[in-house]
């Protein structure tokens, strides 16, 4: 996808880098970063790892992946955000969001498989309600590197649509329908998968046997640089998944 800037204002503290999907999602990017401090230190707030509803489920030096899962009706409370962020909506969701001594937005849509990207120069601080009468996940993914490191990320061929190219990260879409294929690449940096629809999904390794994901909606795993594979869907389904790399 060609990079897009989303039209959600930015607010302090954060700079909206470019993002898309098409460009009828474009518009509804970042929606959970797009409410943010008014003043209020944000040291007041709890970091977002330990905000309601976000459950941390990695961490180390580069990154921390959230599973963030709200039930009907779900509210966050005010948090915090220090670092850089990557989202991926894993399923629609129709949420409001606001900032400390604010009234919360009207809700608004956005659908799965959305991603977005924020850039944090301050810590920032919002409020995010599931206004849904259904669940709402996405999966976020602080980048801790505190700059980015010069590094070299995958130039990836056909199947792999760009959906964000900036200083921090490259990320790609993957679509696989029911018995296609793509060719083996070398992962050049380190990075995170997210699943956004599952399935049966074969990776060939050279030199070693295949081995079968049984793949689900929400699954994240980080990925290490250096790593050759190829990919094939085995299942009845269309796999869909985000992977990115980051600079």
């Amino acid at each position: 996808m060609p990079a897009m800037r989303a039209d959600a204002p930015a607010k302090a503290g954060v700079r909206l880098l470019p993002t898309s999907r098409t460009a009828a999602l474009a518009g509804a990017a970042l929606l959970f970063l797009s409410a943010m401090s008014d003043g209020t230190p944000a040291a007041t707030y709890p970091d977002v790892r330990h905000a309601t509803f976000h459950q941390l489920i990695f961490a180390n030096d580069d990154v921390a992946i959230l599973n963030n899962h709200y039930p009907p009706g779900g509210d966050s409370d005010y948090h915090q955000h220090s670092h850089d962020l990557f989202a991926v909506a894993i399923t629609p969701s129709f949420a409001s969001i606001g900032q400390p001594g604010q009234a919360m937005s009207e809700p608004r849509q956005q659908p799965a498989g959305l991603v977005s990207f924020g850039a944090i120069d301050a810590p920032i601080v919002h409020r995010v309600i599931n206004r849904s009468d259904q669940p709402a996940q996405f999966i976020a993914i602080e980048i801790r590197r505190p700059a980015p490191m010069a590094g070299l990320v995958s130039e990836r061929g056909a199947g792999y649509r760009l959906v964000t190219d900036n200083d921090r990260l490259r990320a790609w879409r993957i679509l696989l329908e029911p018995g296609q294929a793509l060719p083996a690449f070398t992962q050049r940096a380190n990075g995170v998968r997210v699943v956004v629809r599952g399935g049966l999904l074969v990776t060939q390794r050279p030199g070693i046997a295949d081995q079968t994901l049984a793949l689900a909606s929400g699954d994240a795993a980080f990925q290490q640089a250096g790593e050759t594979r190829a990919l094939r869907n085995v299942g009845t389904t269309t796999i869909e998944f985000v992977e990115l790399e980051l600079k």
